[in-house]
């Protein structure tokens, strides 16, 4: 697309934006084609740090921690306090980054004023807000049928809520103007990218990340035991903080499990590079930035049949998926990532080029011309 059009004035709603770098790599990535960005973060509490943007960033303590688990509260106050500070009618469109948090007051905003906006549905809508909030579900729908465009990291993901939460006679309507555009990852990764060597024996299984029940170490630690007990040489390093207690005590007091500390992208690169498969059998996954980052560096990829990684890529072309519930499996698809290894991880390394920032930017300022043409599906 050309930047000579006219600059898109963007308000980002985006309540997630201070626990993780993906939403300000996005935004600037959209400031380098010429998009004109605001943010707004509604919190509880302002964080110690944050980073310089060339875009402006309100961080807004305008809830209190209680108000959390009022829905309609919390947003009441987050709109009181959105039209405190700004006029909404002064932007071309709306970005709202979660379905229910960031969209119902996008949803208010358009209905009051007029203003165009899209919505993006994550794993903490799905898998929290659709599946146990059922009061809130009819709000959901209507925050998706009210948006200029859905935006769903995968397409498991958005055949699940289609199929699942969106009732039969608006599937073809939310369907229509529903995107599957993936997150992007730090452009250190793409830097470094580069194919693994042919695999020698052991074989080295990694995960990395926080160590929770929902990142689901014991099923990989259950599949190198299985393949251990058939004669397979295999080890499994672990890195990252430790938010388990149970799942940290399992993993200890093995001569086959390295565990390490979480470490920074330098390390991690190190990391990468002395294992062979990335691992990572999630019972919820959005996406899994993760994912990308081990491709980036040769690795091939075990990821959750059904969650957000899934359907990214053709099944073998950079890794498989599993189900999370069995090790058996896991297993068996950790001694298929070895054959035909140097291809699959050449493969790896040159698809993670997929997650760029400044493609993703691309593929989202069609969306917000409504150039749906321009975006894949």
């Amino acid at each position: 697309m050309e930047n000579n059009e006219t600059p898109l004035r963007v308000m980002h709603l985006c309540s997630y934006y201070c626990g993780t770098d993906l939403y300000r790599n996005l935004v600037e990535a959209l400031q380098a084609r010429g998009v004109r960005n605001r943010v707004y973060c509604p919190v509880d509490a302002l964080p110690e740090a944050i980073k310089q943007t060339s875009f402006p960033l309100d961080i807004s303590p305008c809830f209190t921690p209680r108000s959390r688990f009022a829905f309609r509260h919390k947003n009441r106050l987050i709109r009181r306090d959105m039209a405190a500070r700004y006029d909404l009618r002064e932007y071309d469109l709306l970005h709202a980054h979660t379905l229910f948090t960031n969209g119902y007051p996008a949803y208010v905003a358009h209905e009051k004023y007029g203003v165009p906006y899209i919505v993006a549905v994550r794993n903490t809508d799905v898998n929290t807000f659709f599946k146990y909030m059922v009061h809130l579900r009819g709000l959901g729908v209507r925050i998706l049928r009210g948006a200029q465009a859905v935006v769903f990291l995968s397409a498991a993901y958005r055949d699940t809520v289609l199929r699942t939460y969106v009732p039969a006679a608006l599937r073809e309507e939310i369907a229509a103007k529903s995107v599957c555009i993936p997150n992007g990852i730090d452009p250190f990764w793409h830097r470094t990218a580069c194919p693994r060597e042919d695999y020698t024996p052991p074989l080295h299984v990694l995960y990395a990340g926080v160590i929770d029940k929902n990142k689901n170490t014991d099923a990989t630690l259950a599949a190198v035991e299985l393949l251990r007990a058939r004669g397979q040489e295999v080890l499994f390093t672990c890195v990252g903080e430790a938010r388990d207690a149970a799942a940290v005590q399992a993993l200890r007091g093995k001569d086959y499990v390295l565990l390490l500390d979480k470490a920074d992208k330098a390390a991690l690169q190190g990391i990468y590079r002395q294992n062979h498969v990335f691992c990572m059998p999630s019972l919820h996954e959005t996406f899994g930035l993760v994912y990308a980052e081990a491709m980036s560096q040769g690795l091939p990829v075990l990821y959750t049949r059904g969650q957000g990684f899934d359907g990214q890529f053709p099944e073998g072309e950079v890794g498989f998926s599993v189900d999370p519930s069995d090790p058996a499996d896991i297993a068996d698809k950790l001694l298929q990532c070895l054959k035909d290894y140097p291809a699959r991880s050449a493969r790896a390394a040159e698809n993670s080029a997929r997650f760029n920032w400044e493609t993703i930017a691309g593929r989202y300022e069609a969306l917000y011309r409504g150039e749906f043409s321009c975006v894949s599906r």
